[in-house]
């Protein structure tokens, strides 16, 4: 019998597992998703506060005050505004572009050809420099990014955890234009060395079993027939001398039970229950 990493989802109409328990336990495998330093970035990443905004203060002065740091008394190496919510894509361009603060790699990507409930993505951060993300009451008119100006104490009302530097890896679930949405982050270990670490994690990830999810399994607990599905796709072929025939999962949506389970295309006695690898 075969095992899943992740429980199957057979639905009337569709066969998936869930896309982000798969990005869940990729994560789990390869970094830590509980740290303080994971939660700070995830923090930063999934920060919405409407009628805020957030100053990136970038290398922070020790030891300085909110109100030194936000005046330039004691100047911080950068100090940048993220003047609106919205994607967090254009908080990602932010850090590395305005805040020259972090360089980030893809690692992997659905290719669309899996049993996945949606697509997904991994991100590989580097955060070469400290941030502490200053949370702050937005002003009633636009000054067009009169840092100094907008950057007023008596605005702030509150602060995140300060993101340190170290490596993090970004899940991300749904279409990539914009509208996905980070799922969570890890952290993660820096690379042996004469390993750049976007290689060494290509490699790490992709040798976790199960965050494929391209490989669908059907065996009957009756007559023992098994078939099997590649790439995501609804046709189950003939996978051991028993089974005879090709069938397709709409096919057999007549034959749905809440469990799970589809009877048999062949001996119609047995169940069908799946496996996605």
């Amino acid at each position: 019998m075969y095992r899943s990493i992740h429980r199957p989802i057979a639905a009337p109409d569709r066969l998936y597992v869930d896309a982000a328990a798969t990005l869940r336990h990729t994560l789990k495998k390869i970094g830590r998703t509980d740290t303080a330093a994971a939660q700070a970035m995830r923090a930063v990443l999934t920060w919405d506060a409407p009628g805020h905004w957030l100053f990136l203060v970038v290398d922070p002065t020790p030891g300085a005050s909110l109100k030194q740091l936000l005046t330039g008394e004691k100047a911080p190496g950068c100090l940048v505004p993220l003047q609106e919510t919205g994607p967090f894509q254009r908080r990602i361009r932010t850090m590395r572009l305005d805040c020259q603060a972090c360089t980030y790699e893809w690692l992997w990507h659905d290719d669309g050809r899996s049993y996945a409930s949606d697509h997904r993505a991994l991100t590989l951060f580097t955060v070469a420099r400290p941030i502490l993300p200053v949370e702050m009451r937005q002003p009633k008119r636009d000054h067009h990014y009169d840092v100094p100006f907008i950057a007023d104490p008596s605005r702030v009302t509150g602060t995140l955890p300060i993101v340190r530097t170290g490596l993090y890896v970004l899940a991300e679930v749904g279409e990539f234009n914009g509208t996905a949405t980070p799922l969570t982050v890890a952290e993660v270990d820096p690379s042996p060395a004469g390993h750049p670490p976007e290689s060494w994690y290509q490699d790490k990830v992709e040798q976790v079993r199960g965050l494929d999810a391209s490989t669908c399994r059907a065996t009957c607990t009756s007559c023992g027939r098994r078939w099997i599905g590649i790439g995501g796709q609804s046709r189950f072929v003939p996978h051991n001398r028993k089974a005879e025939k090709d069938w397709y999962y709409q096919d057999a949506m007549h034959y749905f039970r809440g469990d799970g389970t589809i009877a048999c295309p062949e001996c119609a006695t047995g169940r069908v229950r799946f496996w996605i690898t």
